[in-house]
């Protein structure tokens, strides 16, 4: 640190010296060439050093700038200026810097950038699919008038730079396309300077020209044959052209751009349907007539670039675009000048994929000129696994099929067979919807699902008919997909790939030699457009998009199919796959976790299985590791008894009065429960999936095919509540998650502790969080309150992914500098190196490593642990500001239902210099309570109702202070970092934090916190006592004591500490020596005590007294425990989706599930009342009265004698009812679903009509719904804000009205209705059996809520809406519905 104070004196003084000698900005006032206020190119800068400028016709000029090659910079203040620029200001003011920039990764998405000569700033902007403008609000500074510098050095490589404004209203500068209205000035010949002012009008393309393109599929035309705008082109004569005539653009336009506009060259095209190219023969003698804008379609024009030719008799030929037919309507290209001077010779539009014309042309091309480029070899090892030589080979073989048939018999296949089934049903000739505009795709997951099944079918059973239409209608796909420039639309681009893989090996023998290369050609096509890019050599191989299917599954699938006529193609993918993919991958197995968060954990997870399921399915070779099996165990164990998890990576997180959604991981559980016959895995598909009728059709895809394939249909679910309540998830993670049982349901009394040590640190969206926790008990108590807003904000870097939104220490040094102009906040290291790309990368770079683990353990008995024990030294994670950053956590299955947890923190931290101020982080949904030396949290809003009790025993002289409240809710270094879209004065999204800091400054400094959980609306006190010696520090809280070990070292010395008060007490002591201790009390051994190696722990019980522990064994080994798993029936109860809490599990008697009584009534609404002597129970509702006698088999519903299957009994000391007969006694409705043993409650609402003529519904049944269980009652439950969804083509609902009726008009509300078009048919039967179509019809996308009136009113009881999705997604997702018979 001292060697950087002193370059940054010598920096200011020569900065100084600088400008007191009259040397300063002011003397390049001559060598200005830009002004503020308007856009310029930025490669017309100074340029210097690795920063080069290379041709593209998608820049502005024909030109950007970029850094292609060497390392990453991380002090750019030690580097020349790489692209510098004078500018003139005309008047004082606040300016922005924008630049008009491609960002194609996250790996090229950052630079730095400073105003004359001050610090340089980091400057980061949003990944594109191309050049768009970004404001680098970081870089916004005031500047006077006059003259000013602005020097741009690279931080990552390949941003590339097309142009820079430097304004002080970036509407008016960079915003509007058109900003003249003057009307057009016609001149017969103009000189190239001269600037033409256009006024936008709408174009009458009846005038203009059409060109058509037969069953040849090219067509070669003149450019001056077409429709020309004279006030901005002109037909001159040119030596150099084909018919020594062509179009040369005689003014500038640069900026006037809008859709209206007329095009210097405008024509019309009629063509088949397919995909065309577009090129343009052109010519440009400079660099100051080499650009052009192109509008296809309608669009706004967008930049085209040509590259200087030399002259304007020289031409060379420019892709202008690609243009799609889809139906018969006709498309149209325009042409317009930006600069004055150049010229257009002749048009080709093509459908070859591989056509590049060449020189002068006298004859379009052929269309089956089109070849497969081959990919290079020997750029990855050659893959050790090969596809066999049969089809089909992708996802199974021929000797596969029939265990797929016998398994699609099978219970659980049920629900996917019939879907396949409906799908075959299913016509589509592939032919893609065109797209409204050029902002939207016509990506369609229901016709991949369609085409997906018909080819499965042929595969399978030999079906040649659904065989064909599934290559013919793939085909369509192929030449029709127009995909949305949004971000993430290569997760849609690949699964078209991964689809079109999936026929070419099914329906292999279908198809032709052409259709083969078509195929290829087309999905090639489609890999160059993606962000892993063709070949796919792009983006990373441990983190990030490289890391999802886009390799692992949709560019693999395609070279697996293809691998026998193109097998560079799979050498190429499969090279890299197995060369880079699956080291780091194993690696990170270890620890049976994964890194990314449990958010995106789900997704990059699910990516490997696809993965291991292909070579597994190809070639009987498992690529992992066994353990990849356990990710997802990871994130059950983080599931709190509310149905979230706790928040980790980037993810949403709790928020007051949002209800708690329970965390889904469909995918990944499905895919690993099937390769590994997992049954825990299994219990959880079945219960996201509804009993395995839940089914995905995006990207992640679950599709029925997809289940017949890889669902184990002999493995039944087990709960994961059979598992032990502490697990440790270890190196390169080092995570403990405990808990004091599984029990579901808000009133839970379940208590939880996640502990994270963290080992390795891996990027992207893992966060600097090495030594943090989360405490839950009745609602989130200490949490993390991080929003991802998105990759990248303000929020994102300076709040969201730093230790500082954690439960964590900062240590604060105001000399360090944290990259990418991240603020100061204390927290750990900011490494600036991006994501690692490689293994090698991520193992040595030594910055990646962030923490050890010490010691861990959880006992005494392993299954259910009344102490779980995590200690770790972070100093890794942190700068050299540290040497030691020790933290230990013990968390207690306290036994006792006032207080039914304790938590325990030790932290030690010693600092290179004593006034770095220390900092214990504790984060807090609600305001949190400060009186003396305690802090307490409440959640007691929304159905919770948990209290966290923390006593802060160390420092002794502790500086408790709150940070919160509206303004200050994520609030760092003087500025409050707010979430995008959040709301700065509301504290919903949490209050704050509590910072715990010592008064006086020590290079060492202990913290001890005792903590204890509660219920909110109890009155409960527990005083934690200190016990502190030389050797310890911990403390005496309620029955437990908790003793730590101060120094890092292993205690091997005697360990001494007292115990007051009355009772048995249970002792943990940490950080000592492996093997055997003798306990003595009062003086007198009272038993040999034995630590392990891993855990460094002695855990025993005994009363109030002197102890101390003496090393007598170093050898002594504790008998290893065997944990023997229990069964568990794991049947649960949800209520409006919800989990209900029952304090003895569910129990089936002869096919009937009882509950305890208490929990069922209260839960209902009723009263309860208990008649000891007769042993009867009451439950009174409204005006209902249930009356139940223990082992009676006959109850009373007002009186009425009911006869029940199963009586009341007395089990495990409590009353259980049928759940039944008392919810249905009620009034509200009863559903089981036996794969995930659920009983699903909907309490009866009151019936409340919008139309007075309206027919009530009384029930429903649907085919499947989002995996939010009993959806389909949400449809007509008279809440607006709950719906019925369902994804896919030809899911249906069936109503069934309380009496039968003519109905004649109906009412609906969609979701987003206005934004959408659904389309739906309706079926009416008076039996439920027999159905018959009276209606098919669509919405009309104007909003949410329609009255549509009938032709004629159609007598019905029951009513079936069978959806055909929508125009933006194949769901169906109906909030409410009502059946009128006016």
């Amino acid at each position: 640190m001292k060697g950087k104070r002193g370059l940054a004196i010598i920096l200011t003084l020569s900065m100084l010296m600088y400008l007191l000698t009259g040397f300063g900005p002011a003397v390049m006032a001559a060598d200005a060439r830009f002004a503020a206020e308007k856009p310029f190119e930025a490669e017309n800068g100074k340029l210097s050093g690795a920063m080069k400028k290379t041709k593209d016709t998608g820049a502005s000029g024909g030109y950007f700038i970029s850094v292609t090659e060497g390392a990453r910079v991380d002090e750019p203040a030690k580097m020349q200026p790489e692209a510098s620029y004078v500018f003139t200001v005309p008047v004082d003011g606040e300016y922005q810097f924008w630049t008009k920039s491609y960002m194609k990764d996250e790996g090229a998405d950052s630079f730095w950038a400073r105003f004359d000569e001050n610090a340089y700033i980091y400057c980061g902007g949003a990944v594109t699919d191309g050049y768009t403008w970004k404001n680098h609000s970081g870089v916004t500074a005031k500047l006077t008038a006059g003259t000013h510098t602005l020097d741009i050095v690279h931080r990552e490589n390949n941003t590339k730079f097309d142009m820079i404004c430097i304004t002080t209203d970036p509407e008016k500068s960079i915003g509007k396309e058109v900003q003249t209205t003057a009307k057009p000035t016609a001149s017969a010949s103009p000189t190239a300077s001269a600037t033409a002012t256009v006024k936008p009008g709408t174009m009458d393309w009846s005038k203009v020209n059409v060109v058509e393109i037969g069953d040849t599929g090219s067509v070669l035309f003149e450019a001056e044959d077409m429709t020309i705008e004279k006030s901005i082109a002109a037909i001159e004569n040119n030596a150099g052209a084909s018919k020594k005539k062509a179009v040369a653009f005689i003014t500038d336009a640069k900026e006037q751009k809008d859709a209206l506009l007329p095009g210097a060259v405008s024509f019309r095209v009629k063509a088949p349907r397919g995909t065309y190219k577009v090129w343009m023969r052109y010519a440009a003698a400079t660099d100051g007539n080499d650009s052009a804008y192109k509008s296809i379609n309608g669009a706004a024009y967008t930049d085209q670039a040509f590259g200087v030719t030399g002259s304007k008799e020289t031409f060379a030929w420019t892709l202008v675009g690609s243009i799609k037919f889809v139906s018969d309507e006709e498309q149209n290209v325009r042409v317009r000048p930006r600069e004055g001077g150049g010229v257009i010779d002749q048009f080709v539009i093509t459908k070859s994929a591989t056509y590049v014309p060449e020189g002068l042309l006298t004859e379009a091309p052929a269309v089956g000129a089109d070849v497969v480029q081959p990919l290079p070899a020997d750029v990855y090892p050659k893959p050790t696994i090969t596809p066999p030589a049969e089809h089909p080979r992708l996802l199974f073989r021929a000797s596969d099929i029939p265990m797929i048939k016998e398994n699609m018999e099978k219970e659980q296949s049920t629900n996917a067979r019939v879907k396949w089934q409906d799908f075959l049903k299913q016509e589509t000739d592939g032919v893609l919807d065109t797209p409204k505009d050029a902002s939207s795709g016509n990506y369609n997951t229901s016709v991949l699902a369609i085409i997906e099944s018909k080819a499965f079918d042929y595969a399978i059973n030999g079906n040649k008919e659904n065989g064909q239409k599934a290559v013919d209608a793939m085909l369509n796909v192929l030449q029709t997909a127009v995909f949305a420039p949004v971000q993430d639309i290569t997760r849609a681009m690949g699964h078209t790939i991964f689809t079109a893989s999936e026929v070419y090996d099914w329906c292999h023998d279908l198809l032709t030699d052409e259709q083969k290369k078509q195929i290829v050609i087309l999905c090639e096509d489609i890999g160059a457009q993606m962000e892993i890019g063709w070949p796919p050599s792009k983006q990373g191989a441990v983190v990030g998009h490289g890391g999802e299917t886009q390799l692992q599954r949709d560019l693999l699938s395609f070279a697996v199919a293809t691998y026998d006529e193109y097998p560079d193609i799979y050498n190429y993918i499969a090279g890299r796959y197995l060369s880079e993919f699956l080291e780091p991958r194993n690696y990170w197995y270890q620890s049976h976790s994964y890194h990314q968060g449990y958010s995106y954990n789900n997704c990059r997870y699910n990516s490997d299985l696809w993965g291991l399921w292909i070579f597994y399915r190809m070639s009987g070779e498992k690529i992992f590791t066994d353990d990849a099996r356990y990710p997802m165990y990871y994130t059950e164990y983080g599931r709190r008894p509310d149905g979230m998890t706790f928040a980790e990576g980037d993810m949403g997180v709790d928020t007051i009065g949002v209800e708690p959604t329970y965390f889904n991981y469909l995918q990944p559980a499905f895919f690993a429960a099937g390769f590994y016959s997992d049954p825990y895995l299994k219990y959880q598909t079945a219960v996201q999936s509804g009993g395995y009728n839940s089914f995905n059709y995006s990207f992640t895809t679950l599709t029925p095919v997809q289940f017949i394939l890889f669902n184990d249909p002999d493995t039944d679910g087990r709960p994961f509540s059979e598992l032990p309540n502490t697990a440790y998830f270890g190196a390169p993670n080092g995570t403990m998650v405990a808990r004091t049982g599984w029990e579901m349901g808000m009133d839970s009394p379940v208590a939880m502790a996640y502990m994270r040590i963290g080992e390795r640190w891996a990027a992207n969206h893992h966060h600097l969080d090495a030594g943090t926790f989360q405490l839950y008990y009745k609602g989130i108590l200490a949490f993390n309150p991080g929003r991802y807003d998105a990759y990248g904000t303000e929020h994102d870097y300076n709040f969201n992914k730093e230790t500082i939104s954690h439960n964590g220490l900062l240590i604060y040094d105001p000399n360090e500098t944290m990259p990418n102009n991240v603020v100061n906040s204390g927290g750990q290291k900011r490494i600036n190196s991006g994501e690692p790309a490689t293994f090698d990368i991520w193992m040595d770079d030594a910055r990646h490593k962030m923490g050890e683990v010490l010691g861990q353990e959880a006992g005494p008995d392993a299954l259910r642990p009344e102490y779980s024990y995590i200690s770790g030294d972070v100093a890794d994670a942190y700068s050299d500001k540290v040497s030691e950053v020790r933290r230990s956590m013990a968390f207690f299955d306290n036994d006792n239902e006032d207080i039914p947890a304790l938590f325990f923190v030790m932290d030690k931290i010693t600092s290179k210099d004593k006034s770095f101020k220390k900092t214990f982080l504790l984060h807090s949904l609600q305001e949190p309570e400060v009186s003396g030396n305690t802090t307490t949290i409440k959640r007691d809003t929304d159905g919770y109702n948990g209290k966290l009790v923390n006593q802060t025993l160390y420092p002794a002289d502790a500086r408790i202070e709150k940070v919160g409240g509206p303004g200050k809710q994520w609030f760092v270094s003087g500025k409050n970092y707010v979430p995008r879209g959040a709301d700065e004065q509301s504290t919903d999204m949490g209050w704050g934090r509590v910072e715990i800091s010592p008064k006086s400054q020590n290079e060492t400094d202990y913290f001890l916190n005792a903590m204890y959980m509660t219920d909110a609306d109890k009155t409960v006190s527990a005083q934690a006592e200190l016990i502190e010696n030389d050797t310890i520090l911990g403390a005496k809280l309620d029955s437990t004591v908790a003793v730590f070990v101060k120094d890092k070292a292993r205690a091997q010395s005697d360990i001494s500490f007292d115990v007051a008060g009355d009772g048995e007490f249970r002792i943990l002591v940490a950080g000592i020596q492996e093997g055997g201790w003798d306990v003595k009390k009062d003086g007198v051994s009272v038993g040999e005590q034995i630590a392990t190696k891993d855990g460094g722990t002695v855990y025993f019980k005994g009363g109030a007294g002197s102890y101390t522990l003496s090393y007598t064994n170093p050898s002594a080994q504790r008998e290893k425990q065997e944990i023997v798993i229990p069964e568990h029936e794991g049947i649960t109860v949800k209520i409006n989706s919800k989990y209900m809490y029952t304090d003895v599990a569910p129990v089936k008697q002869n096919d009937r599930t009882l509950v305890p009584m208490r929990a069922i009534f209260e839960n209902l609404g009723a009263d309860i009342a208990w008649d000891d002597a007769t042993e009867t129970v009451t439950g009174t509702k409204d005006d209902l009265t249930v009356t139940l006698k223990i082992g009676d088999t006959t109850a009373y519903v007002n009186g009425r004698e009911v006869t029940l299957d199963v009586p009341a009994m007395l089990l495990y000391d409590r009353t259980m009812v049928p759940i039944r007969f008392v919810s249905e006694s009620l009034g509200a409705k009863v559903d089981w679903e036996e794969a995930s043993k659920t009983v699903f409650i909907t309490p009866a609402k009151e019936y409340k009509p919008l139309s007075p003529y309206a027919v009530q519904i009384v029930d429903c049944k649907w085919s499947s719904d989002n995996g939010e269980f009993q959806n389909g009652y949400k449809a007509y439950d008279g809440d607006e804000d709950t719906r019925w969804a369902a994804e896919g083509v030809g899911e249906w609902i069936i109503f069934e009205l309380k009496e039968e009726a003519d109905i004649a008009s109906y009412y609906t509300q969609y979701y987003n209705g206005a934004s959408r078009v659904y389309s739906y048919d309706l079926y009416a039967s008076t039996d439920g059996e027999n159905f018959t179509l009276f209606l098919s019809t669509q919405t009309k996308g104007e909003g949410d809520k329609e009255e549509i009136k009938l032709d004629k009113p159609v007598r019905a009881k029951y009513i079936k809406m069978v959806g055909k999705a929508n125009t933006v997604n194949s769901w169906n997702s109906l909030h409410e519905i009502e059946f009128r018979t006016q």
